[in-house]
């Protein structure tokens, strides 16, 4: 197994670990350059609003386009 693959393998696993609560909480619109005050970003945390990692994707690109070239060479390979 890759290196990669057990680190990905193991960013699921604990992605998977916990359940996030969410409760309604106040839905501010602050100015896109100055964002939320401390004390309202502190409100949505505390509510379960803040941000988290999400899965990485299952391949890189680097990864998509090494097994697409494989694939053109096994397809002329038959030609």
């Amino acid at each position: 197994m890759k290196k990669n693959d057990r680190r990905k393998r193991k960013l699921q696993e604990e992605a998977c670990d916990y359940e996030i609560e969410r409760t309604p909480t106040t839905r501010y619109e602050p100015d896109y350059e100055e964002g939320l005050t401390s004390a309202q970003a502190e409100e949505h945390r505390r509510d379960g609003w803040g941000n988290i990692s999400v899965d990485p994707p299952a391949q890189t690109t680097e990864e998509i386009i090494k097994e697409n070239e494989i694939g053109r060479a096994s397809c002329r390979e038959r030609v």
